[in-house]
């Protein structure tokens, strides 16, 4: 896993999960190296063949917390 993703979800507060590349995997239809961003009623938000954070980042708003 790319320290980028682990560091960008860690941001966004999403949950990280990643399965190992195989057969399974493959039959299922995922892509190696590919990125799923899984809204929570289940449906794919987003879904790139290649690990590339830039599509993410668009989706993505970061604000500071507020000062209290």
């Amino acid at each position: 896993m790319s320290p980028d993703v682990a560091f960008l979800a860690g941001a966004a507060q999403l949950p990280l999960y990643t399965l190992r590349w195989g057969q399974v995997a493959a039959d299922a239809g995922f892509r190696r190296d590919g990125l799923y961003l899984v809204r929570p009623d289940g449906h794919v938000a987003l879904a790139t063949t290649q690990l590339r954070l830039d599509p993410l980042e668009g989706m993505l708003t970061f604000t500071e917390p507020a000062a209290g």
